[in-house]
């Protein structure tokens, strides 16, 4: 871990067993309040498991523009900065992931890329396939669970995690699916219901076809897998996808 010393503008690194230790760490060096502090993870923690590979976070800080050491803290703070404080959505996903790979035994490290509509999640490291196994089902629950992490702060914004490129793939899946089965409705003129599937497979489904005159699509059952049906469109008043 660096020093404090020299220009108080200038990044720094800091550890802890945590990312708010780390961060109490920085504001003590410092001498700056922690919600004015800009950090960037370099390094995500993990707990020991039976003894070994503890890994401490490692963060790297510089305060915000216009704040000097012992400068009193500001409300007034930029976009950037309320996207990356702890109390944004963004920070409380940040939160929440290092706690959780910390606590595992797993090798996993993520990264965040945020812009005015959506928030990406990358999953990466040694272990990812553990999270790749059984179709992606453990990305599946991670989204479902982070979804409500930015749904509880308010925001809008469409949230993605990936690993790998999973979601990508399984976005070009889902799409041939799609098009394959409605092209069957289509010469059958009848329904076609797929498998059950998760919230964000059921949405690739409704997106795919939702532009597509002569099929429409409706979600069909309860709790979290539903299966899709996929059916000829009747009228003109039933555009765009059904609930998912």
């Amino acid at each position: 871990m660096s020093s404090a010393e020299g220009a108080v503008d200038e990044p720094h690194e800091f550890e802890g067993a945590d990312l708010e230790e780390a961060l109490s760490h920085a504001s003590a060096s410092l001498r700056i309040p922690v919600d004015n502090l800009r950090y960037e993870v370099l390094q995500e923690g993990r707990r020991s498991f039976l003894g070994v590979g503890r890994r401490p976070v490692r963060i790297r800080v510089r305060p915000q523009e216009g704040v000097s050491a012992s400068e009193p803290e500001t409300s007034g703070a930029t976009a950037t900065s309320e996207r990356e404080s702890p109390g944004s959505e963004t920070g409380a996903i940040r939160s929440f992931l290092s706690e959780f790979l910390s606590s595992s035994p797993f090798e996993l490290e993520f990264r965040i890329v945020e812009d005015e509509e959506r928030i990406q999640i990358d999953l990466d490291g040694p272990d990812r396939d553990l999270l790749l196994d059984r179709k992606g089902e453990a990305i599946g629950a991670l989204q479902v669970v982070l979804g409500r992490v930015v749904t509880r702060h308010g925001s809008g914004k469409i949230l993605e995690v990936d690993c790998g490129d999973f979601r990508r793939h399984l976005q070009d899946e889902m799409v041939d699916i799609a098009i394959l089965t409605a092209q069957k409705v289509k010469r059958l003129g009848e329904p076609q219901s797929l498998r059950p599937m998760n919230p964000y497979e059921r949405r690739l489904i409704h997106l795919a076809l939702k532009d597509d005159p002569e099929v429409e699509t409706r979600s069909d059952g309860d709790g979290f897998l539903k299966k899709v049906t996929i059916l000829p469109r009747r009228g003109s008043g039933s555009g765009g996808p059904a609930s998912q």
